[in-house]
């Protein structure tokens, strides 16, 4: 596939609207059918959807919906009244994932990524989502989301079902590049969904300066996304996630294109994140060590077509640092349950225990 069939055709537009964003739409061209060609240019150039992450049009906040031969915009559902970010009642189900099947048709063939997907997340719960490379982990994660439509089972956020992305829902992309708008300063990208909104200008300084501070990023608020470290880059897609204080975060492998010691920092940045603001977190991850230090509970998934293999509580203690807690017998001990669970749903064999004088290669008497 080209370049320009990644690329969403859109109809021209005037100039910039007042969020800065990709300029000012007629509203007479919102909701209609777009049919895909070449790219249609805008005042800032075209939009990627590789992500099929939310457009911003002047006033208009929305995202494509996918129907085969077209594209259809569409504006987010208003979040259910029992879905707030302030909710402290653990025991309230926030994400209900029931029966979730997803298969991808074709003109050749049809492939089933996920089958009959069903957990539940509670209410200021973080979670892990951990399983095989390619076993629609993100795929999950873009249904839950209302991003894509799955071809069986239903997604509730707080009890309602999510058929499009809900306002009370943010989500963190893998490739923070293609998710901050290049020619806004930082903090412009942190303060565009509540712009949208309609929020306050006071409020709205109030909650950007918030986010900022809170992820590291005081003195940067006027740079671009672009004269920043990939590391950093990825620190303002968290705080523009954060700002508009969602009850539910949604984050796709957000550390995999990042250094160690920077994914070490961005981890503890997490925690502290959902403790400050109580947010319910759902986190796709390949690195099982990573699950274990950010998590209180691991969804393990098969190989796809992917169904729910374990669910597996990590029970360490709440306050973790990236020394000692990784030091800790237990930890030890939950990330070997759970490379031995990835294992398992690889097809791959169960690695020999070994005894202790194995591991001491002391010689047998």
């Amino acid at each position: 596939m080209g370049a320009a069939a990644l690329l969403v055709p859109l109809v021209a537009c005037g100039g910039a609207g007042d969020s800065g964003a990709a300029g000012g739409c007629g509203g007479s061209d919102i909701g209609e059918d777009h049919t895909l060609d070449e790219t249609t240019t805008v005042s800032v150039g075209v939009i990627p959807i590789v992500d099929v992450a939310p457009i911003y049009l002047g006033q208009e906040q929305g995202f494509f919906e996918d129907r085969g031969s077209s594209w259809r915009w569409r504006r987010p559902k208003a979040a259910p009244r029992s879905c707030r970010a302030d909710v402290k009642d653990r025991r309230i189900p926030m994400l209900q994932v029931k029966g979730v099947q997803k298969v991808y048709e074709s003109h050749h063939r049809s492939v089933e990524a996920v089958r009959d997907l069903t957990f539940t997340v509670r209410a200021g719960e973080l979670a892990c989502l951990v399983g095989p490379s390619g076993c629609g982990k993100t795929t999950l994660l873009k249904c839950v989301s209302g991003l894509l439509a799955p071809s069986a089972g239903e997604v509730q956020l707080a009890d309602e079902v999510i058929d499009g992305p809900p306002e009370g829902m943010a989500m963190v992309f893998q490739e923070y590049g293609r998710s901050l708008f290049p020619w806004m300063t930082n903090g412009a990208n942190v303060e565009l969904p509540l712009r949208e909104r309609r929020i306050p200008k006071a409020k709205r300084r109030e909650l950007v300066a918030d986010a900022l501070q809170s992820d590291g990023l005081d003195d940067v608020s006027t740079a671009y996304p672009w004269q920043l470290s990939g590391g950093m880059q990825q620190r303002v897609a968290i705080a523009r996630a954060v700002a508009c204080r969602p009850a539910v975060l949604l984050m796709d492998e957000p550390f995999a294109a990042v250094d160690a010691q920077t994914r070490a920092d961005l981890e503890d940045l997490i925690r502290a994140l959902w403790r400050r603001y109580e947010i319910t977190i759902l986190f796709v991850t390949h690195d099982i060590d990573e699950a274990v230090y950010l998590g209180e509970r691991e969804i393990v998934l098969t190989g796809a077509p992917s169904v729910v293999q374990d669910d597996v509580t990590v029970d360490l203690p709440s306050e973790r640092d990236q020394i000692t807690t990784r030091a800790l017998p237990r930890f030890t001990e939950l990330r070997g349950r759970i490379y031995e669970e990835i294992r398992r749903a690889k097809g791959t064999p169960p690695r020999p225990q070994r005894s202790r004088r194995d591991c001491t290669n002391v010689p047998p008497d």
